[in-house]
């Protein structure tokens, strides 16, 4: 069976804000994509031809503002299965 964890207020509506302005905005990180939409990617290029990750292509690290919110989320709900996700 699956579960869903809820955590109330696990982003601020400071730091809620910053993102927004920083990941959404008109001059967010943004590239176009084979789905003609906008996307943003961090770590490896996700090939959307071939549907593979695309290891030749340099991609930004995660934004700064964002480093601390994966670090929160990665150490509140860790990976029960390591490797996996």
């Amino acid at each position: 069976s699956a579960a869903v964890d809820i955590f109330l207020d696990f982003v601020s509506p400071e730091e809620e804000s910053r993102l927004l302005d920083e990941l959404a905005g008109r001059d967010g990180p943004w590239s176009s994509s084979a789905l003609s939409r906008r996307v943003q990617h961090y770590g490896h290029t996700f090939n959307y031809r071939t549907l593979m990750l695309d290891y030749s292509k340099n991609t930004p690290p995660l934004p700064e503002s964002c480093v601390d919110l994966a670090h929160r989320i990665s150490t509140t709900y860790p990976n029960p299965n390591p490797g996996e996700g």
